[in-house]
């Protein structure tokens, strides 16, 4: 479960002070997918970094699965980030010196995993599940936009993490290619894996369990698919539904 409370994030920006959460509280169960829509600067991006252990809020909890994460050392919270949360970065770079599977499997090699057949075979299926098995060995820079978004995608799933974090997953890619995505992120949900991503595009709410909606640092709305209630959100406190095919091609 994540559950964050009372989440306050301020920082200063030249001679302003500004609040980018203010107060926020989430609460998501395990197996959920919620979707978090709402304007540029609404503070979107910077929930999913306090709730993935990246960005320290000014007060506050985050509670992943009974622990309280900003309660815990550097080295415990980026074990926690390497083993139990994959992350979907907006624009996260490829390493162009690496061929595209070699970036996908380098979460096995920061983790305590060594490198193993598995592990490449699990990255090469990631690889065809985001239509890019028959680039496994080309490198970055021969890659679209497009393409490199889904290297960041497959490489965000590749130690099969209980928890998936995704900003904008899809923002660049094009319908068939997200639609294949979004299929299998509701396959990853029905095996148990918790989604939270943030999206502009209204219509991926269909795949998911409860949708929020932020302005200025807060969440001032919520609406449910399929009448779901295991989530819950408030601005001072702990706080449909589609789930789509089957991907053409699943990864074990």
């Amino acid at each position: 479960m994540i559950c964050a409370v009372g989440i306050t994030k301020s920082y200063t920006e030249g001679s302003n002070a500004v609040v980018a959460l203010d107060h926020v509280g989430i609460e998501i169960d395990r197996g959920e997918f919620a979707v978090i829509m709402g304007r540029s600067g609404a503070g979107k991006s910077t929930l999913l970094g306090v709730i993935g252990g990246l960005l320290k809020p000014s007060s506050g909890q985050v509670m992943l699965n009974g622990r309280s994460l900003w309660s815990l050392d550097e080295r415990a919270r980026a074990r926690i980030r390497a083993e139990e949360i994959g992350f979907v970065f907006q624009n996260a770079p490829a390493i162009n010196s690496l061929t595209v599977i070699e970036n996908v499997l380098l979460p096995e090699t920061f983790s305590d995993k060594h490198r193993s057949i598995a592990g490449t075979r699990r990255a090469t299926g990631l690889l065809e599940v985001m239509g890019l098995g028959a680039k496994a060995h080309a490198y970055p820079d021969e890659l679209s936009g497009g393409e490199k978004r889904r290297i960041a995608i497959a490489s965000a799933l590749m130690n099969d993490p209980p928890i998936v974090l995704a900003d904008e997953p899809t923002g660049d890619l094009d319908s068939e290619t997200e639609s294949q995505i979004m299929d299998h992120f509701a396959y990853l949900k029905r095996k148990g894996t918790t989604i939270v991503m943030v999206t502009h595009d209204t219509k991926l709410t269909a795949y998911a369990d409860r949708v929020f909606r932020m302005e200025c640092g807060t969440i001032h709305e919520v609406s449910s698919h399929a009448g779901t209630q295991q989530t819950k959100i408030t601005n001072s406190g702990p706080s449909g539904r589609d789930e789509g095919k089957m991907p053409k091609s699943s990864v074990q």
